[in-house]
């Protein structure tokens, strides 16, 4: 496997093929109900968020300017996606447009603090951290007014969790403890949903709704790193004990594999194991890391090799747990709501050079996203891939503008499934011929013909135009054809 340098130049290289100039946009795909979002790309607070998060991360380590200026204008688009009331616009994940979502107000708001914290201590008189700390503040007011019944946000722990550390961070840069009383009541609730004994001891349930007795090892490694993340910023000696135990819960599930069963769920009123692997999960892996001081072992490093060894993308802080084991192509995703960019700066020992993302992502399986398809990208700002046949009309107008916003999402085993929909002149290109036995997909739009061949997880371009790219895993070339030539 490639060092945690390259593979952060490898992630920052992708993250830059969203960027919106300004800002980040990206593709949703929701942990547990496999539902996903196709249709909105553009900027939205989790991909912004996650940006400014790896982005600071980046500028405290190695001290480079131009990781402050990108974190900067990440949390720019966080202000102007501010509202009057203080919500977020673009805030429910896999549900944008839409707004509202508990978490995908509240970490923005905990990166927001986190700059506006930077700001002050560097003395960086040129930026109004103010600025900063009054969207949060506004936003939290929001929340509060919006979600709190007496006792809790909206119940759900890991997004309960991420509105007390803004809070807590708010207190604690700006000496107000106003919010207090509301992070000791979440506390008490979490408290009460921490199981004692048996094979989930440690674990927290997911909420206290119905159908609120998950345990998945993914979301406990969340909450215990945002135990931990609380801990640190508010004095309460409950909460380092509450994170270790769910940390000794998700190092419970590795497997003889070195990867993570799924882990529980209540099922006609009985606790079962889920055993599907996690393939990919990062907050797992950074779990390991951030509980291996306090005393939490598990192989964490033998996970992050196994998930990272071929595009470390994929990852874009989610993960992938299989329907059957060893079949990675039927996967759902599993959030994580680590930044990965984050994560591996914090491994990475020297500063990385950021490296194009100039290959051809593919992607493979009816279920790489969520049961319905997987988008991939062309170096050629034309042309957007996908798996599904009928058309998206957001994305055909990405097409039609030329835009240079690619859709991404990588194969899970460097196979190929994909079809093409359409390009500035509204001519969809059809499939036409399944994969032959030379490794080629021909599409047609009138007398066009594009053919497609699949080699290695690169794909080699025959099309009307003749340009030459370069690729990962090897060369991808364009070059003009004919139908009659086209094979």
């Amino acid at each position: 496997m490639e060092d945690y340098t390259t593979l952060l130049g490898k992630a920052l290289g992708y993250a830059e093929t969203w960027w919106q100039n300004p800002g980040y946009g990206s593709l949703i795909v929701h942990p547990c109900w496999s539902t996903t979002n196709l249709h909105f790309i553009g900027l939205r607070t989790s991909s912004n968020g996650e940006g400014l998060s790896g982005f600071l991360e980046l500028y405290e380590k190695f001290r480079s300017k131009r990781w402050l200026e990108r974190a900067i204008e990440c949390a720019e688009v966080l202000v102007s996606l501010a509202q009057a009331d203080g919500c977020f616009r673009n805030s429910t994940g896999e549900g944008d447009p839409e707004e509202g979502c508990l978490i995908h107000n509240a970490r923005p708001d905990i990166e927001l603090l986190r700059l506006a914290a930077l700001l002050r201590r560097e003395r960086r008189n040129s930026f109004d951290a103010s600025r900063y700390t009054h969207v949060a503040k506004r936003n939290i007011e929001w929340f509060i007014d919006h979600w709190w019944n007496g006792r809790t946000f909206c119940g759900t722990i890991n997004q309960d969790l991420c509105a007390c550390i803004a809070m807590a961070l708010y207190g604690k840069l700006e000496g107000d403890g106003r919010y207090s009383d509301y992070i000791l009541k979440v506390i008490d609730y979490i408290e009460g949903m921490v199981q004692a004994a048996g094979e989930v001891k440690g674990a927290i349930q997911r909420s206290y709704r119905p159908g609120g007795r998950i345990f998945a090892t993914n979301y406990q490694a969340a909450k215990a790193l945002f135990l931990l993340e609380l801990s640190e910023v508010f004095a309460e000696g409950r909460l380092l004990p509450m994170a270790k135990g769910a940390a000794a819960f998700v190092s419970r599930q590795q497997r003889p594999d070195g990867l993570f069963s799924w882990g529980y769920m209540e099922q006609e009123g009985e606790i079962v194991k889920r055993e599907l692997p996690l393939v990919y999960s990062i907050g797992i892996a950074r779990c390991g890391y951030e509980f291996e001081r306090l005393g939490v072992k598990m192989d964490w490093r033998r996970y992050l090799n196994n998930i990272l060894r071929d595009i470390p993308m994929r990852l874009a802080a989610r993960g992938f747990a299989g329907y059957e084991e060893g079949d990675w192509r039927n996967g759902i995703p599993s959030a994580s709501n680590i930044s990965l960019i984050g994560f591996l700066t914090k491994l990475s020992p020297e500063k990385p050079e950021v490296i194009p993302f100039d290959g051809v992502v593919i992607s493979e399986g009816i279920d790489a996203m969520a049961g319905e398809g997987s988008y991939v990208y062309l170096e050629t700002a034309e042309l957007i891939v996908r798996i599904r046949d009928d058309c998206n009309p957001a994305l055909d107008y990405l097409a039609s503008k030329k835009a240079e916003l690619p859709i991404a999402f990588p194969s899970m085993d460097g196979g190929v499934s994909f079809c093409v929909f359409g390009d500035e002149r509204d001519e969809g290109w059809h499939k036409e011929l399944v994969e032959s036995q030379e490794g080629k997909i021909i599409y047609r739009a009138g007398k066009k013909t594009r053919t497609f061949g699949a080699s290695g997880g690169a794909i080699t371009t025959s099309a009307p135009t003749a340009t030459t790219a370069s690729s990962a895993g090897g060369s991808t070339t364009t070059s003009a054809t004919t139908p009659s030539t086209a094979s």
